[in-house]
Formats: structure tokens, C-alpha cells, sequence
């Protein structure tokens, strides 16, 4: 009986043991994100442009080109046409 209750208590020992570990924070948990961040902080060539934004509007420009240039983003591009959709033999169901 003795050895019954020791096997037992070995055992659940174990497993709690084995639950704890599992949900403890991997060194990937710990350090997700950081690799993300510093590229974003590496490619930012002022970080404080959006804190101190300049508050006089451009100065120089062409008026009826800066509204052409605008009236082209708004127009939908003759090259952005749906791809063409190919069926697969391999998927195919008849």
C-alpha cells in the first residue's frame, strides 16, 4: 500500500511539475516583437516628425500638376485588372 501511495504521489508530482513548465513564457514570448521594432525605429529618419509637425503648408509647387497628380491617385489604374483565374486539373471535381 505504502508503495502504491509513493508511485502515486511520484505521479502526480510529475505531472504537476509538467503543467507548470508548459506554461511558463518561452525566450521567444519574452523577446516577440523586438525584432519588428527595431527595424521600424532603423528605417524612422526623424522620429519626432509626427510630435513637431511643420505648420506652414508647401510653398512651391505647380497648382494644376499637384491636381493632376491628385486626380491620378483617384482614377483606377488600367494595370490593376483582376488576375486571371486558372483552373487546376488536380482540384477539379466532375
Amino acid at each position: 500500500m505504502e508503495i502504491l501511495r509513493m508511485t502515486l504521489l511520484a505521479a502526480v508530482a510529475v505531472t504537476a511539475l509538467i503543467l507548470v513548465t508548459g506554461c511558463g513564457a518561452t525566450a521567444t514570448e519574452r523577446d516577440f516583437g523586438n525584432s519588428a521594432q527595431a527595424l521600424i525605429v532603423g528605417q524612422t529618419a526623424d522620429p519626432m516628425a509626427s510630435m513637431l509637425p511643420d505648420p506652414d503648408p508647401i510653398a512651391t509647387g505647380d497648382g494644376q500638376r499637384l491636381n493632376s497628380v491628385i486626380e491620378s491617385y483617384r482614377e483606377p489604374s488600367p494595370e490593376r485588372t483582376q488576375p486571371e483565374v486558372r483552373s487546376n486539373p488536380f482540384l477539379n471535381r466532375n
